[in-house]
């Protein structure tokens, strides 16, 4: 009896352990697809007409008079439809003055506003399935609407600046994840030189630097990875985007009068860290990635978000630090552009037909690139380009009048 009991108690202490066995196996197993990065995305979305380019004096006029007498046409239409939509139109203010903002029974937003050349439109930020479910809604208030009024995106004007949260792109606040995605946009400038933008003046990716810049770009992420713990936390993170503020953001090729602060070279970059500092709400601290074009749908915004997850997830799950290899030119042909990106796309495990959409994009050529940071001779100063006639404002305003 006393040797029966044994056996009982033998097959239970399996069974059990067997069944403790099965679940670590099961937690410890990590399904990409299943357990993928899901980050908040906030976009910028920009439309504009030839009645408010032809109105622009210059390159700050984002407020007058004209930009907003047809914001309020258009906050008209608003209205209108949140009848149907249930939703309210609210008068609300932004860092450019005037805006409104649509809000909807479940919490979601949108908000229009003004900006340089364009009027802009803002969302709650929300995940890739979040927008998807609403991207019916949000096509019929903004781009159907917007329509009525001759608003489009323009291909360059505005552009379609990608915000993406801090704390849901690299959960646990993890700096290798964050150093990893830093590298990975800089070694990939094929992506805003013509995949998904290509306003290298602007916001110009590492390659568009001057070389010197390269190497101080190596140069900060080895000092980041030789003497800060990778996953020491925000704290690291915040560290490594002020070191590179500091050390590689100290000029781009999108010169103008630098007594101008709007024209911040640390800003005006492909990938901002402006607002991620100990000064920003932990709600609010975010990377914007600026070298996007104006979204012409909002599936093309929902398919970037994709493609930033999928690279998010990817590189999460190599767990270690990637190498700097940041290409030595900012001109790629179209063969080659096509070509780097289809490779990420399948390195990242995303439904490459779905991704096609952008190999099949015509691609705009630069803007804005007054001397190529690639040419050794000495960079003339900026009252040596007026002398010599080049003004800046005059071609930011005859590319800003050039509407598709």
């Amino acid at each position: 009896m006393i040797q029966k009991q044994k056996i009982i108690l033998l097959v239970l202490l399996s069974l059990v352990l067997g069944a403790c066995s099965l679940t670590t196996i099961e937690k410890s197993s990590r399904d990409p697809a299943n357990t993928g990065i899901d980050a908040l995305f906030g976009p910028e979305f920009s439309f504009t007409n030839s009645k408010i380019l032809n109105s622009m004096t210059g390159a700050t006029d984002y407020a007058n008079k004209l930009n907003i007498d047809i914001l309020r046409e258009w906050k008209a239409k608003f209205e209108l439809l949140c009848v149907v939509l249930a939703c309210k139109v609210v008068k609300t203010s932004d860092k450019h003055g005037e805006a409104y903002r649509i809000k909807f029974e479940d919490g979601f937003w949108l908000q229009a506003g003004t900006d340089t050349g364009c009027l802009e439109v803002q969302a709650k930020p929300s995940t890739v399935s979040e927008f998807t479910e609403r991207k019916d809604i949000i096509k019929r208030m903004i781009w159907e609407s917007g329509a009525e009024l001759d608003l489009k995106p323009h291909v360059r004007i505005g552009g379609g600046h990608v915000n993406v949260d801090l704390k849901t792109a690299f959960p646990n606040n993890d700096a290798l994840l964050f150093r990893n995605f830093v590298v990975d946009q800089a070694n990939n400038p094929h992506l805003v030189a013509g995949i998904f933008g290509n306003h290298t003046g602007n916001s110009p990716p590492i390659s568009a630097l001057e070389p010197h810049l390269h190497d101080s770009f190596k140069d900060t992420i080895r000092i980041f990875d030789e003497t800060l713990d990778a996953t020491g936390g925000l704290a690291a993170m915040q560290h490594l985007g002020k070191e590179i503020d500091r050390r590689v953001y100290v000029s781009n090729p999108f010169w103008l009068n630098n007594k101008k602060k709007v024209w911040t070279p640390s800003y005006y970059q492909h990938l901002s860290f402006r607002s991620i500092g100990q000064s920003v709400a932990e709600e609010q601290r975010r990377i914007e990635l600026r070298g996007f074009r104006p979204q012409q749908t909002i599936n093309e915004f929902i398919l970037e978000a994709e493609f930033i997850n999928g690279r998010l997830t990817y590189l999460r799950d190599i767990n270690r630090p990637i190498e700097v290899k940041i290409p030595k030119r900012i001109n790629f042909s179209r063969q080659e552009k096509i070509a780097r990106f289809t490779e990420l796309v399948k390195e990242s495990r995303l439904d490459e037909a779905r991704f096609k959409y952008f190999a099949d994009y015509p691609f705009e050529n630069q803007a804005f690139i007054v001397d190529s940071p690639r040419v050794d001779t000495p960079t003339p100063s900026p009252e040596a380009r007026f002398r010599s006639g080049i003004n800046p404002m005059n071609q930011c305003l005859s590319v800003f009048r050039t509407v598709r």
